[in-house]
């Protein structure tokens, strides 16, 4: 599947691969996906 020049694929063992993030991380990543949201109530989802 390609996605914005970003390919997403299963991995070679079809397994689900786990990352370690930071906290600061995480919090980015939380607040980042809020205010998408909040874009996609205001404008839709296309």
């Amino acid at each position: 599947m390609l996605r914005r020049g970003l390919r997403l694929k299963g991995t070679k063992v079809n397994r689900t691969r786990n990352l370690s993030l930071s906290a600061d991380i995480v919090e980015m990543l939380k607040t980042h996906r809020e205010r998408q949201e909040g874009f996609r109530l205001k404008f839709g989802e296309e």
